[in-house]
This record gives C-alpha cells, sequence and structure tokens, in this order.
C-alpha cells in the first residue's frame, strides 16, 4: 500500500493499493486512473557485524564503516483523471465532456425507429379503415336479410291462421317465400362485404357464404322435389279430411320456415301414411343448412363486437343462436303431447297454433339480432379494432 493520496475531485484521501492501475474514490465515487510515475530506489541493505570467535578468544574490533545517509523517500503526486461510469450521468468540473456526437448519434436512431413504426400505425390505420368500411356494409345487409325473415315469418302466420279458420291462402305462403329469397340474396352478398372485412372474420364469412348458398339450394330443392308434388289445392280445400289438410299445411309450412319441420317430426312420425319420407328427409337437410347459417350470422356478430372491445354486445349477438335453438328444443315437445293427448278430429288446431307461437319467436329472434347488428354496425371502426385494451370503456 502506498502513501495516501488526495482525491482530485472531493479531497478524501485514497490509499492506493499496489500495482493498481484505476480506484474508485468513496467519496465522490469517482473511477481514477493511476499514473504512479517513477519507482522509488531500494532502501540499503543492513551493515553486517563480525561473528565471535570461539574458545573466548577476543574479537578483533571491526572498523567502523562509514554510514552512508538513508535517502529521504518523497512521495510523488500520483496524477489522475475522472472516468465516469455512465456517459449520460452529470460529472464534475474536472471530469471529461461526454461524447456529445455519439448521444446524438443514438437519438437520432431512437427517433428514426420511432418515425417507422408511426408510418406502419398509419398505413396500418388507413387500411383498417378501409376494411371496417367493409365490414359495416356486410353487417348493414346482414342485418336487411333478418328483417325478410321477420316479414317471411309472419307470412307464414298469416297463411296458417287462415288454414285454422277455413281459407288458406296459398299466395300468402308465396309472399313469405319471396320474402325468403330476399332474405339469402342479402344474407349471401352481407356475407361476401365481410370477406373485404378484417381479417379475422373473413374465415367466418366463407362459411357464411356457402351455409347460405347451401340452405338456398336445398330448400328450393325441398319444396319443388318434394313439398310441391305431394301438396296441392285439392288437399288444402279437402275440409273434410283433417287428416290430409294438416299435412299439406304443415308441409308449406316447413318450406317456409325449415327449421319447423323437425318440431313436426313427431306428428309424421305417428302418421307415417299420410308423408313421404324422402320429402321430410330433404326438409330436415334444409334445417339443418338453417341453423348452422344463422349459428355462423351469431358467431361473426359475436366476433365483430369483441374485436371492438364491447363483449357484452357479443354475447348478445349470441343470444340470438341460443334463442332458436331453445324454440327448436321445445316445440317438438309441445306438438308430441299435443299429438297424444288431443282428440284426433281436433288435433290440428294445437299443431297449427304451435306452429304460429313458433314463427312469432322466431320473427322476435331475428328482429333483436337485426338491432343488435345495428348495434354492431356503429363500433366497428379502426379506433376501436386498434386499441390494445380489452374492453374500450375501460381505463
Amino acid at each position: 500500500m502506498g502513501e495516501p493520496v488526495p482525491c482530485p475531485n472531493c479531497q478524501v484521501l485514497l490509499r492506493l493499493p499496489a500495482g493498481a492501475k484505476t480506484v474508485r474514490c468513496p467519496g465522490c465515487k469517482a473511477i481514477l486512473e493511476i499514473d504512479p510515475g517513477d519507482d522509488p530506489e531500494p532502501a540499503p541493505p543492513p551493515r553486517a557485524t563480525a561473528i565471535p570467535l570461539p574458545f573466548g578468544r577476543p574479537v578483533k574490533p571491526v572498523p567502523a564503516r562509514p554510514v552512508a545517509p538513508v535517502p529521504v523517500v518523497h512521495a510523488k503526486p500520483v496524477k489522475a483523471r475522472v472516468v465516469p461510469d455512465d456517459p449520460y450521468s452529470p460529472v464534475t468540473a474536472s471530469a471529461e465532456v461526454v461524447d456529445e456526437e455519439e448521444r446524438e448519434r443514438d437519438i437520432r436512431r431512437q427517433l428514426r425507429a420511432l418515425d417507422i413504426e408511426d408510418r406502419k400505425k398509419d398505413d396500418r390505420f388507413e387500411v383498417l379503415s378501409g376494411e371496417c368500411a367493409n365490414a359495416r356494409v356486410g353487417l348493414r345487409l346482414v342485418g336487411i336479410g333478418a328483417v325478410f325473415s321477420v316479414v317471411a315469418a309472419f307470412f307464414a302466420i298469416f297463411f296458417i291462421v287462415s288454414g285454422v279458420v277455413g281459407a288458406p291462402f296459398v299466395a300468402v305462403a308465396g309472399v313469405g317465400g319471396a320474402f325468403l329469397l330476399a332474405h339469402w340474396v342479402a344474407t349471401t352478398v352481407g356475407f361476401g362485404y365481410c370477406l373485404g372485412g378484417p381479417h379475422d372474420m373473413r374465415g367466418t364469412a366463407v362459411i357464411g357464404i356457402a351455409l347460405t348458398l347451401g340452405h338456398l339450394a336445398f330448400n328450393a330443392l325441398a319444396v319443388l322435389v318434394a313439398v310441391a308434388p305431394l301438396v296441392g289445392l285439392d288437399m288444402l280445400q279437402d275440409r273434410d279430411r283433417a287428416d290430409t289438410f294438416l299435412f299439406a299445411t304443415l308441409l308449406i309450412g316447413n318450406g317456409s320456415g325449415n327449421l319447423t319441420v323437425l318440431s313436426d317430426i313427431p306428428y309424421y312420425a305417428l302418421y307415417p301414411a299420410y308423408i313421404h319420407w324422402y320429402a321430410v328427409a330433404f326438409l330436415v337437410v334444409a334445417a339443418a343448412f338453417e341453423f348452422a347459417k344463422l349459428s355462423t350470422i351469431g358467431l361473426i356478430s359475436n366476433q365483430y363486437a369483441t374485436a371492438a372491445k364491447d363483449p357484452e354486445l357479443g354475447h348478445s349477438a349470441m343470444r340470438f343462436v341460443y334463442r332458436i335453438f331453445g324454440i327448436v328444443l321445445l316445440a317438438p315437445v309441445v306438438k308430441a303431447i299435443a299429438t297424444i293427448a288431443a282428440p284426433a278430429a281436433i288435433v290440428w288446431v294445437p299443431l297449427l297454433l304451435t306452429s304460429v307461437g313458433y314463427n312469432l319467436w322466431s320473427a322476435f329472434a331475428w328482429y333483436s339480432q337485426y338491432q343488435v347488428l345495428g348495434d354492431i354496425e356503429e363500433i366497428v371502426t379502426p379506433v376501436r379494432l386498434m386499441d390494445r385494451r380489452q374492453r374500450y370503456d375501460v381505463i
């Protein structure tokens, strides 16, 4: 250890370890580089003395040698300079100045990175704006298709009621079918616009187009190949035979709303002589496509609402599917009970009234979904979709 030297910054005495090149000041925490300079001359060896002789012989005196004066070693001042730990931390006046050019280059690099990120966000916002515009048009068209379904359900109700009172209007069923055709067109085009929407929903839009067109194809096949050849005006006007009248009315209702065939299967099973099973099979397949189609409408609505950070509205969109599924399960039970419990002469009354209730509930479910689609259309914006929060209304 050398002699203590003062720190050039705070004048605290530092003990320098032997051979050390740097040392940290305990006072100001500065790192000092040590310049030890020239090493001092080594001290002279000690003066040798005479060894005494044995047998008590006297020792000859050794002439004294002149003792050289011990040189006084003066500690040379240690040269040191401050070496900063952090190039951006402030140092004292005696420290070297931080390289400002390197700091400026680092700042420019960070600014360039931020500028690139901002340009990417602007480009993404512009692209997403167009995608959201397509999605809003698609949702609006699907909502219009839902309104057409409501109107078709009311025409089916009117046809069933007219049959119950004894004056069935076949033309009413045809008008209801025309509104169903408008529903298919509007829904298919709406799913087509959703193909140009955000990427996450495009797969669901493709499935929706396929299911809507499949529903249209199988419904047309069931009506033209199965229902129309079996049902004629003579069956509808034959009030003396309640069985043929009821059969004709139910089949026409099944052709208008395919899901009603699932609720009429108990009656068809009890009276197989009045139906052809291939007709029922076509209608069941069409009903499967119809339920898959409306499930896809609920799913894509839920996806858009969730992407727009409104999960509660997404749950409301899926409630449409639950409502239809519930009535599909309940109606067959009610019709089976009515078929078994009601007298044969009037069994057609509870069966047709159950179909009326089914169509009323279906119209309510479609109209509720139309309102949900309108609410989702308003919130599908690039600002909400680019927001990273799980809910847009929560800070």
